[in-house]
């Protein structure tokens, strides 16, 4: 898990959570392409920690909604 929770990932992770959003909309307010966001939303999603649902919007087509699966995740890391 470690390795896929990068500084960018975290970052983007905090994002979604306090302003759940479309993946265009979580790239420009983190500055970053959306392609790149894609694909780490993508690999957060795989391990459970987003929820990417497809919201269909009036006269626009269509839209993904990212939103956090919880309200605090905690790591902990145990060395015996």
């Amino acid at each position: 898990m470690m390795q896929v929770l990068s500084p960018a990932k975290l970052k983007l992770l905090r994002a979604v959570k306090a302003h759940p959003g479309s993946i265009g909309s979580l790239a420009s307010r983190l500055g970053r392409d959306r392609s790149a966001v894609t694909r780490e939303i993508a690999q957060l999603q795989r391990f459970g920690l987003v929820l990417v649902a497809e919201e269909v919007l009036p006269g626009h087509g269509r839209m993904k909604k990212v939103s956090s699966v919880a309200g605090e995740i905690r790591l902990e890391a145990v060395i015996a």
